[in-house]
């Protein structure tokens, strides 16, 4: 969850809790549903864990807890955390991991450009990294997730360890359905290849994220862990968003 959230009143919270609750149930849903199947292309190898069900009741989730010092107050009025510092005893926890991007500030997009200059994102500017976010230390580098190389990296470098860790979920932030970070292309051994329009509204960059957002549920899934997304809805387009 970004800076654009970080206000909301303890109302907006709760809101926005039920909010990815709602659309992580659907996950969740589709994710036992195929195991139950035996489906294989969802990668079904190893059972996931499913947060506790509440009879005749809402669960209710907070999004992250760093202002919450006392697990114990957690137990007792909260079943999952979405973004957990790490995983907790007794409550349903998930690892937080921005879709695309990579979160070590230590390879910024400067670094990209230096070392690796192929797996960074670019507006058709063809010089801005479509990062989507900037912060006062800077921006985080979006990454190519076409690649079959940055897929790996991110799984590996980030959540097979959170995974090992205890987690038993990972919580997939930034998810949207739009362009809104204006991903227009990259530079494959020094040649502009443009992969997208850049602009919002783009078949093409939703039909790859589609395709990268699957690939990650079946490794996750065949990990032992579910998948929980905090999903963007474009309402003027809904019947994508359901696909």
């Amino acid at each position: 969850m970004e800076s654009c959230c970080t206000h909301l009143p303890g109302r907006g919270w709760r809101l926005l809790a039920r909010l990815v609750m709602l659309l992580a149930g659907f996950t969740w849903h589709q994710t036992s549903s195929a195991l139950e199947r035996g489906d294989a292309s969802a990668g079904a190898t190893r059972s996931v864990p499913l947060p506790p069900l509440i009879p005749g009741g809402v669960p209710v989730a907070q999004i992250f807890h760093g202002h919450v010092s006392q697990t114990d107050q957690l137990r007792a009025t909260r079943v999952i955390i979405w973004g957990a510092r790490a995983p907790i005893e007794g409550i349903y926890t998930s690892y937080y991991h921005p879709v695309d991007r990579d979160p070590n500030k230590q390879r910024s997009p400067a670094w990209y450009i230096r070392n690796m200059p192929g797996w960074m994102t670019l507006k058709c500017d063809r010089s801005s990294p479509a990062s989507g976010f900037t912060y006062s230390w800077g921006q985080y580098a979006g990454l190519d997730f076409t690649r079959d190389d940055v897929r790996r990296f991110i799984f590996e470098t980030y959540l097979l360890p959170a995974i090992e860790q205890g987690y038993p979920a990972i919580a997939l932030d930034n998810v949207e359905t739009t362009n809104w970070k204006e991903v227009c292309g990259v530079f494959r051994d020094g040649q502009w290849l443009q992969q997208y329009t850049g602009a919002r509204r783009d078949p093409v960059y939703f039909k790859a994220l589609h395709e990268y957002i699957s690939w990650l549920r079946n490794e996750v899934n065949s990990h032992g862990a579910a998948l929980i997304l905090n999903i963007g809805v474009d309402f003027a387009r809904i019947g994508e968003t359901r696909s």
